[in-house]
């Protein structure tokens, strides 16, 4: 973190209240008269002398989930359970939170009691799975939704089905989708697009003609990903495999793009042009360091080199290839020629950004990234370009962090991404009144990013505006607990933390 940064965070030592600008106490007023309403209505509710019952916890923590306040809300749901101890809702309700707060462990927790309380908790152990597959344990994820399916839950054969096409397990995906209704459109997609692996072009097309009976977004999927197309065209051709190829990629199936590249390798004559089968031995090999298998990609990315030197793809899987063997400088090198081969492709712009930044050469990946995000029709590339600026503190002293902020909004008006990065480009140059509009900006696009509400909570305590300031923060670590905001969000509250809100 940049001393710029620090000093942003450094908890203030409880100054003299300061007089507060307008803006502050007039956007904050509202704020004061919910909580103040929010507190009585608890209080009164401790004061009955009856204590309330299991659905009043649930609405009440349902009203604070709303405000986002996680942590009130988890509360709630623990009263619930304590007047209901038999009921596996309130931890079911504890488990979707916790996912929300990406704190996988307790999540996975809070569905294990749950599902534990019933015999026919499909949906837990489903919600499990999901638990335990967002912490990284895939088995027991398999586990968990294998015991949701077979309880009947349809949302657990989908996991299932997906599961197995992303590790290339054709029969047991195919499997799967068959479990689901014969009419259901993403079941009928995916068994066309698995009927094409396996070369049979009929079986393919009925399903696709079937998936699409009905405007559903599994078909619109088929179309933009190249299946369509390909259903009607000779399978045994090596365009015809290696397009499938792409399109296994384009789906976000790697595992299962490796058969049809392999194959349109093999059906290529050996008279045939040496370029395309070298792109394709590079596109295959691409696929394979997607997948982890780095010396066999190494082999295939050499061949596809040595075959195609003027394909650019091959240069830009020889550079990922370096990159990936934590070799930048070798990475800048064969991205720059692929640029040279295909200048208007902002992806090699973008990498070459990527493995400047390896190599600290903060103001070379300034430059690509510029024009990347210059030639980019999405706006990733410009979120990536202004986190260069606020990321490593770069051109706030010349003015060009805030020039390619301001444009960043202006070019991609209503990104929340960038409405809070220009947020932090205002913070770091002292000029509170720009950083809490454009922060304004960014929570009205999203609510539930605890960035922003950690720079209100430091502009706020700075100005001596305590009670703004807890809510802020507290918010803030009930989105995300263990966030990338967390930290600071904890110093700043730790001189404020007797204030309740």
């Amino acid at each position: 973190m940049s001393s710029t940064a620090e000093q942003l965070f450094a908890p203030p030592s409880r100054p003299q209240r300061p007089g507060q600008p307008l803006w502050r106490r007039m956007a904050r007023w509202y704020a004061h008269l919910a909580g103040f309403l929010l507190a009585l209505l608890l209080l009164i509710a401790a004061c009955l002398p009856v204590a309330p019952g299991e659905q009043s916890y649930l609405l009440a923590a349902a009203h604070l989930r709303a405000e986002l306040r996680y942590d009130l809300a988890i509360a709630q749901y623990a009263g619930a359970s304590a007047v209901a101890p038999a009921d596996p809702l309130p931890y079911c309700r504890v488990g979707d939170v916790r996912m929300l707060q990406q704190e996988w462990s307790a999540a996975r927790a809070a569905y294990a009691r749950c599902a534990s309380l019933g015999p026919d908790q499909g949906d837990a152990w489903r919600s499990l799975g999901d638990a335990d597959h967002a912490g990284g344990d895939n088995n027991a994820a398999l586990a968990d939704w294998g015991r949701a399916a077979a309880l009947g839950d349809q949302e657990a054969l989908r996991r299932l089905a997906q599961a197995a096409e992303a590790r290339g397990d054709v029969p047991a995906a195919v499997a799967f989708w068959r479990r689901l209704p014969a009419h259901d459109p993403q079941a009928l997609a995916h068994l066309g697009m698995l009927a094409l692996w396996q070369g049979d072009a009929g079986a393919a097309q009925a399903d696709f003609l079937a998936a699409g009976a009905h405007a559903n977004p599994a078909a619109d999927q088929l179309a933009s990903d190249g299946f369509l197309l390909l259903a009607a065209l000779p399978q045994n051709a090596a365009t015809t495999q290696s397009r499938l190829g792409h399109a296994f990629l384009a789906a976000n199936l790697p595992a299962l793009a490796l058969a049809p590249f392999a194959r349109a390798i093999a059906l290529a004559p050996a008279s045939g042009a040496a370029n395309d089968t070298g792109e394709t031995h590079a596109y295959l090999g691409w696929t394979l360091l997607l997948l982890g298998q780095s010396a066999r990609a190494a082999q295939e990315i050499a061949t596809g080199l040595a075959q195609a030197p003027d394909s650019s793809f091959a240069w830009f899987a020889a550079g990922e290839l370096a990159l990936a063997k934590q070799q930048p400088a070798l990475a800048v090198q064969r991205l720059q020629q692929g640029a040279l081969l295909d200048p208007n492709n902002p992806l090699f712009w973008s990498e070459i950004s990527r493995a400047s930044l390896s190599l600290h050469d903060y103001l070379g990946a300034e430059a690509a990234m510029t024009t990347a995000s210059a030639l980019s029709t999405r706006p990733v590339e410009t979120i990536a370009l202004v986190h260069i600026y606020v990321d490593f503190h770069l051109g706030f002293g010349d003015g060009s962090a805030l020039r390619a902020g301001i444009a960043a909004v202006t070019r991609w008006p209503g990104n929340e991404p960038l409405e809070f990065l220009l947020a932090q480009i205002y913070t770091g140059l002292n000029e509170p009144a720009n950083a809490y509009y454009a922060l304004q900006a960014a929570q009205a696009l999203d609510r539930t990013d605890p960035g922003p509400y950690v720079l209100l909570g430091a502009q706020a305590e700075n100005e001596g505006n305590y009670v703004s300031a807890a809510l802020d923060l507290r918010t803030a670590l009930a989105l995300r607990p263990h966030g990338p905001f967390a930290a600071q969000a904890q110093t700043l509250l730790a001189p404020i933390q007797d204030i309740p809100v």
